[in-house]
């Protein structure tokens, strides 16, 4: 008879950063510290509107401050606007839509534009309506 219960560990999942420094990159700032606040309450104070939303028309309250050349590490008061929430993680999610990178040839899934000129090497698969 054993002498313990065996119990499940679940591996821990792999995290993609895995300290604070490797997660801010360049950041020169911390963005829980006093000078990064400090900072942007001056851009906020100066910038109080979003400035995508302002372009386009409509008047939205600034609450993120966003690095223009998306450099975190250049904190030149000309680099930061001060944009909205849903505007900053729009363009962030651009960025780094941009910015990833691209799986390898081999991986890569064939193309519309290679399927519509009949270069299509994956085998046709037929469903039937009834299970096997």
């Amino acid at each position: 008879m054993p002498s313990a219960i065996k119990t499940h560990k679940p591996r821990a999942m792999p995290t993609k950063h895995r300290t604070l420094r490797e997660r801010q990159g360049t950041r020169t700032l911390a963005l829980n510290g006093a000078a990064w606040r400090k900072l942007r309450s001056i851009v906020l104070a100066e910038q109080p509107m979003c400035a995508d939303c302002y372009s386009a028309g409509r008047l939205t309250l600034a609450t993120d401050v966003d690095h223009a050349d998306n450099d975190p590490s250049n904190n030149e008061l000309s680099n930061l606007v001060g944009l909205c929430h849903a505007c900053h993680s729009a363009k962030t999610r651009r960025w780094m839509n941009e910015n990833r990178q691209q799986p390898m040839a081999a991986n890569r899934a064939p193309s519309l534009a290679h399927a519509a000129a009949g270069f299509n090497d994956s085998p046709v698969i037929k469903r039937t309506g009834h299970a096997r």
